[in-house]
């Protein structure tokens, strides 16, 4: 199977968008990327917040979604990258997008899963807990810097204080920044689910060639599962 016969998905890419892979993402940021003119209209009126419409995304990046299903022949891909996206959906769709990623790789084919793992963020935070429940500092705590406060900000709640413009606070209000919650374990089971044969890896450990390409920095309290499809 060589690279330069099938394709490499580097879905929920953000800004990182390596040349010879397809990068796929449906933030807004990305859409307007590519409409100079309205970016500059919104930023003139001020109806989204100045982070979102001056961040500057690769050009290569295809602006979609993927739970409409991937737009790629069957047996189509080598490789597949999914990038802090498993928390933007429900399990059911979760389901949905494996399907999918089996559908299009070829037999021998690699799927690796990167995103937050909560099991180390609620460890983290129950020995936050008991450390300072332990030593008095509870009382010490300033608003915003407890234990629970900094679980929800790892969770991925927002500050309603830090959404700027009109369209910026519906924006925020309406969209919820993270659906579903998953650990390594419970992705390993939905993408066996769907006959792939997986293991825990770490950092870049990967069957995935030019995995530096796509996995550029380590995150923190996340997990990575790889697959293999069989047949």
């Amino acid at each position: 199977m060589s690279d330069t016969e099938f394709l490499k998905l580097n879905l929920g890419c953000g800004l990182i968008a390596p040349e010879g892979w397809e990068n796929i993402d449906k933030s807004l940021s990305a859409m307007l990327a590519r409409h100079a003119i309205l970016r500059a209209l919104l930023k003139t009126i001020r109806l989204l917040p100045s982070e979102v419409l001056s961040r500057k995304w690769p050009s290569n990046i295809r602006f979609y979604d993927v739970r409409k299903g991937l737009p790629f022949r069957d047996g189509s891909t080598s490789y597949v990258y999914v990038s802090n996206l498993l928390t933007a959906l429900p399990y059911q769709e979760t389901l949905k997008l494996f399907q999918e990623i089996y559908r299009v790789l070829v037999p021998g084919g690699i799927i690796r899963v990167v995103d937050l793992d909560v099991l180390k963020v609620t460890r983290e935070y129950h020995n936050q807990h008991i450390s300072q429940l332990g030593s008095g500092g509870e009382a010490r705590l300033a608003p915003g810097e407890s234990p629970v406060d900094k679980l929800a900000l790892r969770l991925g709640f927002r500050v309603p204080a830090a959404q700027r413009g009109f369209l910026g606070r519906h924006f925020g209000k309406s969209r919820v920044r993270r659906v579903w919650l998953y650990d390594a374990e419970s992705a390993k089971m939905y993408a066996e689910s769907c006959g792939f044969v997986c293991s825990l890896k770490g950092f870049r450990d990967s069957r995935i060639p030019d995995i530096d390409a796509v996995e550029r920095n380590e995150f923190i309290d996340t997990f990575s599962v790889e697959g293999e499809k069989r047949c």
